[in-house]
């Protein structure tokens, strides 16, 4: 065995333990070089670091998420097909290793594991259910789902690829789904991908509770910034975020990853050296300087569609897409006045949003691809 496997073993059957511990067990059939183990851990995707005042401990990720909950919307494209697209959906609650299509889900309803099945769709079309996975990676598991997908990324976006889905069309059929339309997964095994999942109650969401999901998770994530910088990926910023914190009120599903992000005024997904990440919206030049941001509003959860921008437009009743706005945008000349170049297409003055929450999202939305259009 290896050192490196030598450290995964003990990493895997030990819940948490310090550097001598580790060093201890391995003594004996290694000799190890001076600092070679503690920088092992530092860039394990396995382990979170915890330091106190006097004391550096490590505590194994199954452990830390074992029975975590959290919130999966379906879209409607999903209801009508009787699918689940599982895409970034269970980030950042499973191991890094693993492609969306390894992820085993159990039916709590039922007790038994839900199967899967083939699909093709356009690559266009998919990016919404991807896009917190970064560009590279959402490429990387297209391929390893099907190597024939290899011929159809960066050369035709409009080709279709094929993935694994989960045949969900006998849940979407039961009377308490129809009345939520909302999953709810529960973390069984991070490493492997295991989640039990079950439908929501109705109404499940205490508004006062949410709102302090939101703060909280953005205020740790505020943390990872100003620790790390913008050189992690979303997963990771995710999963340092729940670490930071240790709040209780994370392990409640109260907002969809996805969710989250799309209400946030304050964070927003940007790109840093070809990375996908989150940062703060205010700052454009993604400028590092730790406590220049102040955190002191809170955002709430939206009555309304806020899963995507086609979502949002078709529960505003407007009969465009995000491709034809995509459109309009690159004919847009280096105008920046988003309203004025879309008045054409949307009648702003006549929209009648469904709260604050929704038209932040929206607008969010039109932001981020009004930037992917002038590239």
């Amino acid at each position: 065995m290896s050192l490196e496997n030598a450290i995964v073993h003990f990493c895997r059957n030990n819940c948490s333990f310090t550097l001598q511990e580790i060093e201890n067990f391995l003594k004996g059939d290694f000799n190890l070089r001076n600092g070679i183990v503690a920088d092992y851990l530092e860039e394990s995707g396995i382990i979170f670091k915890k330091e106190d005042k006097n004391k550096v401990e490590y505590l194994t990720r199954n452990v830390f998420f074992r029975e975590f909950k959290f919130r999966v919307i379906p879209t409607d494209y999903e209801i009508e097909n009787g699918i689940l697209i599982p895409g970034h959906r269970f980030l950042p609650f499973c191991g890094p290793e693993l492609i969306p299509s390894e992820i085993v889900l159990i039916d709590v309803h039922s007790g038994t594991q839900l199967k899967s099945k083939k699909i093709s769709e356009k690559v266009e079309d998919l990016y919404k259910y991807h896009y917190l996975l970064g560009a590279d990676s959402i490429i990387d598991n297209f391929v390893a789902e099907d190597p024939s997908n290899k011929n159809i990324i960066g050369k035709n976006p409009r080709g279709e690829v094929n993935i694994w889905v989960f045949d969900f069309e006998n849940i979407y059929k039961r009377q308490e789904f129809l009345e939520n339309k909302t999953l709810i997964a529960q973390v069984d095994d991070w490493e492997t991908g295991t989640y039990k999942l079950s439908i929501a109650e109705p109404n499940d969401r205490d508004y006062e509770e949410t709102i302090l999901f939101m703060e909280t998770l953005e205020q740790s994530l505020f943390k990872v910034f100003e620790k790390d910088g913008p050189y992690l990926d979303i997963s990771e910023q995710l999963a340092r975020a729940y670490f930071l914190s240790n709040d209780p009120i994370l392990k409640k599903p109260l907002l969809a990853i996805d969710e989250f992000i799309a209400m946030s005024e304050k964070i927003k997904i940007k790109y840093f050296e070809q990375n996908t990440l989150l940062w703060h919206k205010c700052d454009d030049e993604l400028t590092w300087k730790p406590s220049r941001y102040s955190h002191d509003e809170i955002f709430s959860i939206s009555n309304g569609n806020i899963s995507s921008l086609d979502e949002i437009l078709k529960d505003l009743g407007l009969a465009i897409t995000s491709a034809d706005i995509k459109i309009l945008f690159k004919k847009s000349h280096g105008k920046k006045n988003i309203e004025e170049i879309l008045l054409k297409l949307i009648p702003f003055s006549s929209i009648k949003f469904k709260d604050k929450a929704q038209e932040a999202s929206f607008k969010n939305f039109l932001e981020e691809l009004y930037e992917e259009s002038q590239k």
